[in-house]
């Protein structure tokens, strides 16, 4: 057995084990099981608050543009962790759901339910720490929060519903984090980026706050109708190449 092997057969098996600890309370409350299923998987529960801070630090900007660079971090890294998460996913073999994995048990909590796509790593547990990091660099008490959301909103249900391993969500928080820290470095010619939608808002705000509502609406509602439209894309095309 090779490093490797031996590495990725540790993980595997604590995976596996963290699983059925927390899977150990399914059913034994199912207000609970309600709650952090039915209630923190909302999406207006789930990344709201986190929206509702970037758009309070645009506004509250003191006018040297400082919060405002946070939230510029906050949504580009936000949007990479989604293509980088995505392309992993793709390009490394399927990894079953826990709850779809048939290799143990999984008790599937009441108000629980699953998909079969690749567990490998969580995008959205990169969403969540994608934001929480640009809201940790622009205030250490409003990052405490965000970090703590992100962990115990986003990401806790991920693992209880059986969505997600704990290396699924630690990858992919950071994934995300490491997205958001890029952009912060303003590598690749992201400063004319950001300074562009500053002559946007100034030249055409009318038309700057309509984006910036629709991008906002669609990050909180975790870009699932823009996954949507993909999807259906995919799927018209397919039909008129046959």
């Amino acid at each position: 057995m090779t490093v490797v092997d031996s590495i990725l057969q540790t993980v595997d098996t604590f995976d596996v084990t963290a699983v059925q600890a927390v899977n150990a309370m399914a059913g034994e409350y199912p207000i609970f099981d309600l709650i952090v299923l039915r209630i923190f998987r909302l999406d207006s529960v789930r990344h709201f608050p986190l929206v509702a801070i970037l758009i309070w630090a645009w506004y509250s900007d003191p006018g040297d543009g400082s919060r405002r660079k946070h939230v510029f971090d906050g949504v580009t890294g936000y949007m990479i962790s989604i293509f980088l998460t995505r392309l992993v996913q793709d390009l490394l073999p399927h990894r079953p759901r826990p709850a779809l994995a048939g290799t143990f048990h999984f008790e599937m909590p009441v108000g629980g339910f699953t998909n079969d796509w690749s567990s490998f790593p969580s995008d959205t547990a990169a969403q969540g720490f994608a934001l929480a990091f640009a809201i940790g660099a622009m205030s250490r008490r409003l990052g405490v929060f965000a970090y703590f959301w992100a962990a115990a909103i986003i990401c806790f249900p991920r693992l209880y519903g059986g969505f997600h391993y704990p290396s699924d969500l630690i990858a992919g928080a950071l994934a995300g984090m490491t997205a958001t820290w890029i952009v912060s470095r303003r590598p690749l010619g992201l400063n004319r980026a950001a300074a562009a939608v500053d002559r946007w808002e100034v030249n055409c705000r009318p038309w700057f706050y309509i984006a910036g509502f629709f991008l906002l609406y669609q990050i909180m509602a975790h870009l699932g109708e823009a996954r949507d439209v993909i999807m259906v894309t995919k799927q018209i095309v397919d039909l008129l190449v046959r």
